[in-house]
């Protein structure tokens, strides 16, 4: 799983991301890193944007959680497996 931007603004890349002087708005991928397969499980969550930082899966592996950059926010989405 992971949080891919859907664009690049111009900026000075780590650098101006990691010090919040622009954000990205991501859609949310899971991969099979086996067969290249890509499927979008997430985009807008309830209307909102985010960014997405420390992605993690619960233990059973049916939810994914993560921050929004944005405004610190945790989030939890269900995923089908």
């Amino acid at each position: 799983y992971c949080a891919v931007p859907i664009s690049l603004p111009k900026a000075l890349y780590p650098d101006d991301w990691l010090k919040g002087k622009i954000s990205f708005t991501d859609n949310l991928y899971k991969i099979n890193y086996l067969t290249g397969e890509t499927t979008v499980i997430g985009d807008k969550i309830s209307g909102k944007d985010f960014d997405a930082i420390n992605l993690f899966l619960n233990d059973e592996e049916n939810y994914l959680v993560f921050m929004d950059k944005k405004d610190n926010m945790l989030w939890r989405i269900q995923i089908n497996n």
